[in-house]
C-alpha cells in the first residue's frame, strides 16, 4: 500500500559509546538516546498507523534476532517492527542494557535489512535505516556490494549519524583518532553514499532534533473533480481540467482529551478489561422552570421529567423569534440545495479588485490531475493566462454533493514560483491557490473616527474612517505607512453635518496631546514603523499552545507521578515581542511617547462606603454639567474627583419597587450605601407581590409574582431578616391565598419549593421539617386528618362498647 514507511534505527550500545568527546557535554550514547527519543516522540505525536519502526541494538552482551545461528552475535532486535508506542520510548529513555562487549555494525545491518524484508514482503514501503555509532569497532566490510545491491534492489535508504565524526565543511577534526576508527569513518560514509543516503555530525543532528518542528501531516486531497469553464450543463460549451484540491494552510486545532474510566484503572486481574468510555445518550421531556419564563402553563403530573424518548421520535426545530419551528426529516431535505460535486468558474475578476481583509477559510491549493499530461498543459495555459492578464478566477466550489456552495478566488502563482519542467522540458505551473471569499451576508461594515487631526495641522480633524471586516466597500488607501493614508469623508450634510464637525472637533481637543509640529510628528511615526520591520526575520513561530501541550503530554506519560516540566522559553517566541524589534523600536518609542506625551493612566480605585443618613445629597444634575462648586464656588467640582460610576449613580437614584422590574428594582435599592434601606427595600417587595398575584388577570403576572417571592427569600436570608420573610409568608398565606381564586399561585409555590426559611439556612429560621411541612400538598394533609379522625372514631366506638 503506498504512503507506508518503515524506519530501523541500529544503536551502537557498545562501551566506547559512553565516553564524552573533546568539546561535548554528554557521552556519545546520551547523545545517542536524545535523538531516538525525538524521533519516536514525534512518531508518537502524529499517530500514523502507516508509519511503522524498529530497534535494532549493536553490542549487547545477549544475542536475540532471527540470524543468530548464521553467527550474527551480540545483536538484539529489542520487539517487532510495529506502530511506535511508549513502552519504546521508555526503553529508549531508561533501559537500555549495560554492555561489556562490542558488536559490528554491518551485522546489526544485516539483522535490520532481514527485518525489514519479512515485514514489509511484497508490500510498498518507504523503507529507511539509521546507523548510530562512533565507528570504534571491528566493521566486517566482506560482502559490502551484495549488501548494497540489495538495499537498492529494496529500495532502502541508509542515513549515519556519527558521533567524533569530523566535519570535511568546517575542517573541524577530532584528535586522537586511532587508524581503525578513521578507515570506519571513510567506510561508513561512502556505505551511507551508495545506499542514496547521507552522513550527519551527531552534534548536527542533535541541533536539529532540538528545534521545535510541526505535526507532520499525510497530504490528503479534498476534492477530486474537474475544473469547469462554461456551461457544465453542456459539454460542447465547457471546458474541463481534471484537478485535485489540497490543504496549504489550517488551523492545527490541539487534541482532544479523552474519556478515561478511573474505575476500570483501579481494578486488577480479569476485571480490567479496557479503560474506553462509551457514552449512552438518554433523551427526556424538559419540564420548564416556574422561574424561567411568564405566565408558564401547569405541567402535566405525568411528564415530570422521567419519560425517555428514542430518537426516531425526534424532529428537529428552528427558531423563528421566540417560537421553535419544527422541521420533520423530509423537511429538513428538502431544506437542502441541491447542488453537485465540483469547480465552476464564474468570472474573472482584476487581481486588484481582490481586497486581502476579504480572505476568510482555509488556503487551498490546486493543482492537475497527476500523471495527466494534458490536464497539466491546460492548467498552466490557464494559470499563465490569469497571471499575464492580471486576472484571478472566481470559482465555486461544492465539496460534496447537495452540500452548500462556497465561493473562492483562484491566484496564479507569483512570477518566478511553481514553475516545473514537463517531459519535454516545457515549462509548465504547477499550482493555484484558492481562497474562500465572503459572501455578502458575510461583510460586516463598521466606521471609526479618523486621527489625521493628530498628525496634521487640524484641517482634517472632522474626517472619518471606513473599515470593514470580511469586506465591502473601500473608503480608505492606505501606503507604505499610517502618516501617509489618505481618507475618504463620510460626513453628513446640511445641519447635521456641523454638528458631527462640532463633537468632533471637541472630542479631537481632548485627545490631541501633540507638542511637535506636523511635519515632525509624521517623521517620528515613519521612523517607528521601520523600525518594527521584521522582513528580515525568517525564522518560524510555532504554535505555544500545543507546543507545550504535547511537552506535558510526553512528560506525563514518561513520568506519571511528577509535576509538570515548567515552561519552555522557546514556547513564548510566538506572543512575545521580537527582540531584535525591542531594542531597534525603543528609542524611537521615547521619542514617539514625547512628541504625543504619551503616559500610563493609574485606575482609581473605588472604595463605596456609608454615609451619614443626614450627609447633604448630591446634586448630580449640577455635577454633570460641572456647575456645583466646591467651598464657596472657588474651585468647580470634576466627575473624576467625585469617583463615581454610571452604576453608582443609577443605583443611588432608585428608591421605589415598580412592577415592570421588581427584582431589579428591590437588589438596586438594597446595594445603596448612602443610608440603611434594607427594611423598607423588604416591605415594599412584599407589598408588589401581594399587587401582582391580587391584580393579575387570570395567571399572567404569577410568573413575575414567584420570582419576586423566591427574590425576597434569597436577600431575607442574606440580610439576616429570615423572621421577616417567614413572618410574612405565613400570614400572606392565611390572608391571600386561602383563597380559592388563588389556589393555583400557591400550587406554583410548592412546586417551586419556596418554604419558610429553615434553622440551617439562617439563624432564626424554623425546624426542616416545619418548613417542610408548610408547603406540604393539600392532598396528604387531607389524608392524615382523615386518618386521625377515623382513629379517634374508633377509640369512641370502643370505650362505648366497654361501657
Amino acid at each position: 500500500m503506498a504512503n507506508k514507511k518503515v524506519e530501523l534505527f541500529i544503536l551502537d550500545i557498545s562501551p566506547s559509546m559512553k565516553n564524552v568527546l573533546a568539546g561535548e557535554k554528554s557521552s556519545s550514547l546520551t547523545q545517542a538516546q536524545f535523538i531516538l527519543h525525538n524521533f519516536i516522540h514525534s512518531k508518537l505525536v502524529a499517530e500514523r498507523k502507516t508509519d511503522h519502526t524498529g530497534l535494532v541494538l549493536v553490542g549487547t552482551d545477549e544475542t536475540i534476532n532471527d540470524l543468530s545461528e548464521d553467527g550474527y552475535s551480540h545483536v538484539t532486535m529489542q520487539g517487532t517492527i510495529g506502530v511506535a508506542t511508549l513502552s519504546l520510548l521508555k526503553f529508549i529513555h531508561d533501559e537500555i542494557p549495560e554492555s561489556h562487549t562490542a558488536g559490528d555494525i554491518m551485522d546489526g545491518f544485516i539483522v535490520a535489512v532481514d527485518a525489514i524484508a519479512k515485514h514489509c514482503k511484497h508490500y510498498k514501503y518507504e523503507k529507511k535505516i539509521y546507523i548510530l555509532t562512533n565507528a570504534e569497532g571491528s566493521i566486517n566490510q566482506d560482502g559490502v556490494d551484495d549488501v548494497v545491491k540489495q538495499c537498492t534492489s529494496a529500495g532502502i535508504v541508509v542515513d549515519v549519524i556519527g558521533f567524533g565524526f569530523d566535519d570535511p565543511e568546517s575542517e573541524v577534526k577530532f584528535p586522537r583518532k586511532s587508524p581503525l576508527q578513521l578507515a570506519n569513518e571513510k567506510f561508513l560514509r561512502s556505505f551511507a553514499e551508495l545506499c542514496a543516503g547521507d552522513t550527519y555530525l551527531g552534534s548536527e543532528a542533535v541541533s536539529l532534533l532540538s528545534k521545535l518542528r510541526s505535526k507532520s501531516v499525510k497530504p490528503t486531497t479534498l476534492i477530486r473533480a474537474p475544473l469547469t469553464l462554461g456551461d457544465p450543463s453542456d459539454a460542447s460549451k465547457a471546458l474541463q481540467i481534471p484537478v485535485y484540491l489540497y490543504a496549504k494552510t489550517m488551523e492545527m486545532k490541539l487534541p482532544s482529551a479523552k474519556k478515561h474510566s478511573a474505575i476500570a484503572e483501579l481494578a486488577t486481574g480479569a476485571e480490567r478489561k479496557t479503560m474506553d468510555v462509551v457514552m449512552d445518550r438518554v433523551y427526556k421531556l424538559a419540564v420548564p422552570e416556574l422561574s424561567d419564563i411568564d405566565g408558564v402553563n401547569e405541567p402535566d403530573e405525568k411528564d415530570d421529567g422521567t419519560t425517555t424518548f428514542s430518537v426516531d421520535d425526534l424532529i428537529r426545530g428552528h427558531k423563528y423569534g421566540k417560537t421553535i419551528v419544527p422541521f420533520s426529516k423530509d423537511d429538513e431535505d428538502s431544506l437542502k440545495l441541491r447542488t453537485e460535486k465540483g469547480l465552476s468558474v464564474l468570472a474573472f475578476p482584476k487581481r486588484d479588485q481582490i481586497r486581502r481583509e476579504w480572505f476568510m477559510g482555509n488556503t487551498l491549493l490546486m493543482v492537475a490531475e497527476p500523471d495527466n499530461t494534458t490536464a497539466a498543459k491546460k492548467f498552466s495555459i490557464f494559470l499563465r493566462g490569469l497571471q499575464e492578464s492580471g486576472c484571478v478566477a472566481l470559482v465555486r466550489y461544492v465539496f460534496r454533493d447537495n452540500t452548500n456552495p462556497k465561493l473562492g478566488v483562484l491566484f496564479p502563482p507569483a512570477k518566478g514560483m511553481g514553475v516545473v519542467d514537463d517531459a519535454e522540458n516545457e515549462e509548465l505551473m504547477s499550482y493555484g491557490i484558492w481562497v474562500q471569499m465572503p459572501y455578502a451576508d458575510d461583510i460586516r461594515d463598521y466606521t471609526f473616527p479618523g486621527f489625521i487631526g493628530l498628525v496634521g495641522d487640524g484641517t482634517a480633524s472632522n474626517s472619518q474612517a471606513s473599515t470593514t471586516t470580511g469586506g465591502g466597500r473601500p473608503s480608505v488607501s492606505t501606503n507604505s505607512s499610517i502618516a501617509r493614508s489618505s481618507q475618504t469623508s463620510t460626513l453628513p450634510s446640511s445641519a447635521a453635518s456641523s454638528t458631527f464637525s462640532q463633537m468632533m472637533a471637541k472630542r479631537n481637543k481632548k485627545i490631541d496631546r501633540r507638542k511637535v509640529p506636523p511635519n515632525e510628528a509624521i517623521q517620528i511615526v515613519d521612523a517607528f514603523i521601520e523600525a518594527m520591520d521584521i522582513s528580515t526575520e525568517d525564522e518560524p513561530v510555532f504554535n505555544p499552545g500545543s507546543q507545550r501541550m504535547y511537552q506535558c503530554i510526553a512528560h506525563r506519560a514518561m513520568y506519571p507521578n511528577d509535576d509538570l516540566p515548567p515552561q519552555d522559553e522557546r514556547f513564548l517566541k510566538g506572543i512575545l515581542p521580537n527582540e531584535n524589534v525591542i531594542v531597534n523600536a525603543t528609542p524611537i518609542m521615547e521619542r514617539l511617547k514625547t512628541a504625543f506625551q504619551i503616559e500610563k493612566l493609574e485606575k482609581k480605585a473605588t472604595k463605596r462606603t456609608w454615609a451619614p443618613s443626614e450627609a447633604e445629597p448630591v446634586n448630580f444634575d449640577a455635577l454633570l454639567d460641572g456647575s456645583q462648586a466646591n467651598d464657596g464656588g472657588e474651585k468647580r467640582v470634576r466627575i473624576d474627583d467625585a469617583e463615581l460610576s454610571i452604576e453608582g449613580i443609577t443605583e443611588a437614584g432608585v428608591e421605589k419597587v415598580g412592577t415592570v422590574d421588581p427584582v431589579g428594582d428591590f437588589e438596586k435599592i438594597l446595594k445603596r450605601r448612602d443610608g440603611d434601606f434594607v427594611n423598607d427595600a423588604l416591605n415594599q417587595m412584599s407589598q408588589i407581590i401581594t399587587k401582582l398575584v391580587t391584580e393579575s388577570l387570570g395567571d399572567s403576572l404569577y410568573g413575575k409574582a414567584i420570582l419576586c417571592v423566591s427574590a425576597l427569600r434569597k436577600h431575607s436570608i442574606i440580610e439576616g431578616e429570615v423572621e421577616f420573610f417567614n413572618n410574612w409568608i405565613k400570614l400572606f398565606r392565611e390572608n391571600t391565598l386561602s383563597q380559592a381564586r388563588y389556589a393555583s399561585f400557591w400550587k406554583r409555590i410548592v412546586t417551586g419549593n419556596i418554604t419558610l426559611i429553615n434553622e440551617a439556612e439562617g439563624r432564626g429560621g424554623v425546624p426542616k421539617t416545619e418548613a417542610d411541612k408548610f408547603i406540604e400538598p393539600e392532598e396528604e394533609k387531607a389524608a392524615e386528618e382523615s386518618v386521625q379522625v377515623a382513629e379517634e372514631e374508633d377509640e369512641e366506638d370502643l370505650l362505648a362498647m366497654l361501657e
